[in-house]
């Protein structure tokens, strides 16, 4: 498949609206984890428990927004031998899990269910294979922490993720065949979520951050 057809693949999947929701889920799982870490821990445990509030309550989202959509069911999986749940929403061929990366567009963590999930991301089997049984393709949310330059700005803006991509990882889990940026095709939800005082070049640098070329150059 060419970047295009996983896209529309993708799309033809998990409807606009899903992929709009879960990019306001990224957005809103932040700043609740942010805000209740504040209130329920001093920030020496805040800044540990955090990822793993704000993994809680971006799966849930997800379960949520899947609920709203009549061709979307969402399923809760644990790998075989691990402690973790984790959230899967399954759309005809396409099943897309979530997962925090280190920044915009990096590789996600390998683990056995994800690669178990990635065996058929393989292009020479899509390129052979009879499409009219289609293979499952598998798709990753992640989303990354925005980075700030100053201490003030760490303390208004933190709560801002700083990307949101939907990233088709390889069979093995070392790269990916595509992504893309949520940010980007969903504009107008980022700018909903924005702050009124992040402005000027602050924003810009907000905005030019969330592109995993920034992280590239």
């Amino acid at each position: 498949m060419t970047n295009d057809e996983l896209e529309q693949v993708f799309s033809a999947q998990m409807p606009e609206e899903f992929q709009r929701r879960i990019l306001g889920s990224v957005f809103s799982s932040y700043q609740i984890s942010k805000e209740q870490c504040r209130i329920q821990f001093a920030p020496t445990e805040a800044v540990n428990v955090e990822p793993f509030y704000r993994r809680g309550v971006l799966e849930g989202h997800l379960r949520d927004a899947a609920g709203l959509s009549a061709q979307l069911t969402a399923r809760i999986a644990r790998a075989e031998g691990s402690n973790w749940n984790h959230t899967e929403i399954h759309g005809g061929q396409v099943v897309l899990t979530a997962s925090a990366v280190s920044r915009a567009g990096a590789l996600v963590r390998k683990s056995d269910y994800r690669i178990d999930l990635a065996q058929t991301n393989t292009p020479t089997l899509f390129s052979t294979v009879d499409m009219s049984e289609p293979l499952p393709l598998y798709a990753i949310l992640i989303h990354s922490r925005s980075d700030w330059d100053t201490p003030e700005e760490r303390a208004k803006f933190s709560h801002l993720p700083g990307s949101a991509y939907i990233a088709f990882p390889d069979e093995s889990l070392e790269g990916y065949m595509h992504k893309f940026s949520l940010f980007e095709k969903y504009p107008d939800i980022v700018e909903s979520h924005q702050p009124d005082d992040l402005s000027g070049a602050a924003k810009i640098r907000y905005i030019r951050r969330s592109r995993a070329g920034y992280w590239a150059a």
